[in-house]
Parts: C-alpha cells; structure tokens; sequence
C-alpha cells in the first residue's frame, strides 16, 4: 500500500528522476481581478468640423452644406416695423412712416369718382329736367328755379359723403386709400380711430370747405408744411395718415 501526500488527498504522488518525490503543488486561486482605473472625461472641447474644399466639385443638387458653413455673405438687413425698405420721411411717435400730401391728394381723387362723380351726375340730371325758367314780362330777365328736390337730393349726397368716410377711414381704408397704400390710424394706440372719431374728422373737413373756403383750403394745404404731416382735422381728432407699404 503506497503512501499519499497529506495535502493531495487522493492524488498520487509524482515521481522525479532518482526516486525522489515532487514537492506538492500550491492549490489553485482565481486570478485577482484589479478594477481598471477609471479618469475624468476631457475637459477638452469636440475638434471643429473640417471646411469644405473650396476647390472641390459642386456636391449633388439639394445636398445641405456642412454644419456651420454655408454662403459667404452678409445678412440682410432687419426692416423696421414690417416694412421691406427703411422709411425715407418723417415718422410718428410708434415709428411709422407718414403718407405724403401727394398720396392723400391722390387717394382723396380715387374717393372722388367714387362718391362725387355719381353725386354730382345726379345733380345735373335733376337740374335740368326739373328745373324750370320763368322771363321777366318788363325787363326781360330770365331766372331758372331749381326743382324742389334738387336742394334735398344735394344735403343727401353730402351725407351719404360723409358717411362714406367715416365708416371705412374709421375702419382704417377707404377705397382711395386702399389703393394708394395708405391708412388713418391713431396717433398713440396705432390703431384705427373708429367711427365717431373719423365723423368728427371728416366733418370738419366738409365745414371748413363748404361754409369757409380759404380755410378749408388751407386745412388741405396744411400737411405740406407740418412737420407730422397732419391736417387741422388730423390734429383735432388725434390721427395720422401713415403708409401701409
């Protein structure tokens, strides 16, 4: 019966050249697992994105420059107020560009053909088919009445004038305006004024034509040499005639 190592219990005992016996193996361990050395992220900033070649070939049509490059140039300038050029006039107080006389003469024209016109067809009309002339049997004068409703119909054209202008400069436009490109607008609110304030406004400007000429043509006159470019009816009612384009 051979003799077994104490410390290989059952494991036979190996043989060395000699007759000698081995000395015993040490027992087996897992290797010892280090944890891997952990460091702080870079603190260094991503490299910038290479520039395209200036040389190189156009890419494929649609395809989008690389991120951060595009067109060399400059950006178009920031229109103020909504507009697509700078204003080359005066400007109110919220940075409108105001309408010159000529547009408000020219608006003013267009608002004619379409009010006065056919008002004042009208009145011919009815003068001369309802009119009637009588001649002085000694002197021989002749002196032409007007029908009764000749006086009527003209009060009722200038009301229906007048009424006209309040309702769409209130609103902002009338047709003149609206095709020149231009608006009544309030003075602090930059909003249009409304009914009773464009009544008001245009009433005036029918009285100073209608009872005192000189000064209703002045009032016209006036936005040539204020420097808001209002008329006396634009101050008395707190408007501006701005432009819309």
């Amino acid at each position: 019966m051979s003799d077994q190592e104490p410390g290989g219990p059952g494991e036979p005992s190996q043989q060395v050249p000699g007759g000698d016996q081995a000395p015993p193996q040490p027992p087996g361990y897992p290797p010892t697992q280090y944890p891997s050395p952990s460091y702080p992220p870079s603190q260094y900033p991503p490299p910038p994105p290479t520039p395209p070649n200036p040389y190189a070939p156009p890419g494929a049509y649609g395809q989008a420059p690389p991120y951060g490059y595009g067109t060399p140039g400059y950006p178009p300038p920031a229109a103020p107020y909504g507009y697509g050029y700078p204003p080359s006039g005066p400007l109110d107080p919220l940075g409108r560009p105001l309408a010159s006389w000529w547009e408000r003469v020219g608006a003013l024209l267009i608002d004619g053909l379409v009010v006065w016109v056919p008002g004042a067809i009208l009145l011919v009309v009815l003068g001369a088919f309802r009119s009637t002339t009588t001649v002085n049997s000694f002197t021989g004068a002749r002196t032409t009445h007007l029908a009764s409703g000749f006086r009527l119909l003209s009060l009722v054209i200038v009301i229906a004038q007048v009424l006209y202008f309040a309702i769409l400069d209130g609103q902002s436009q009338s047709v003149g305006k609206r095709a020149v490109g231009i608006a009544v607008r309030g003075e602090t609110s930059g909003q249009p004024i409304g009914f009773g304030r464009a009544l008001g406004r245009w009433l005036i400007y029918v009285v100073l034509w209608y009872l005192l000429v000189i000064p209703g043509l002045l009032n016209a006159l006036s936005p040539l040499w204020d420097q808001r470019r209002q008329a006396w009816h634009d101050h008395a009612v707190g408007s501006f005639v701005v432009k819309l384009r």
